[in-house]
């Protein structure tokens, strides 16, 4: 007898499953095969338009999210590959603006209730981050005009003097 056959597997999950319920981030749970087994509330409230998602294929969710698809084919593939993943930067549109997440995902395993193997993810909502980045670099960009105008308006007054000292006392 194994001693998961003693354990409610719901029980277990939800149990197992407790800290992302508080997270502050998108969670889910998926199996080994990526169909998805559990998510928590902001996960819902962070894709309405979603609707259930469970047992649903986690590539066919980040399609209907509008994640390109070479994001969810490196989504994918570096699972594989590394038994885990972070795409930095997923551009989702939501409710008609545009939101920016971080997808991080992970295998998990337990040698002692197999249905606990699968994979663990979270979207970490960067959109604020994003934004106050996007501003920083208008400022700066808004910054190296201003000084380019000033050094023109510079050389045009030098010119100007330059022209006029012709003609003018130098007092």
């Amino acid at each position: 007898m194994k001693i998961e056959d003693l354990f409610d597997r719901s029980n277990i999950v939800d149990l197992s499953f407790f800290n992302f319920r508080n997270a502050i981030t998108a969670c889910f749970y998926a199996d080994t095969d990526l169909r998805i087994i559990k998510v928590n509330e902001n996960f819902r409230s962070f894709f309405p338009v979603l609707g259930n998602v469970s047992n649903a294929w986690f590539p066919d969710v980040l399609q209907q999210l509008g994640v390109e698809a070479e994001q969810i084919r490196s989504f994918s593939d570096d699972l594989k590959a590394n038994g885990q993943v972070l795409i930095p930067q997923i551009e989702i549109r939501i409710d008609g603006a545009e939101r920016v997440f971080s997808l991080l995902a992970t295998y998990t395993k337990d040698e002692n209730f197999s249905y606990l193997n699968g994979v663990q993810g979270q979207f970490v909502d960067r959109t604020t981050e994003f934004e106050l980045r996007r501003e920083r670099e208008q400022l700066l960009e808004d910054k190296i005009r201003d000084r380019e105008t000033i050094e023109q308006k510079t050389r045009e007054l030098e010119s100007l003097a330059n022209r006029l000292a012709k003609y003018l006392a130098p007092q």
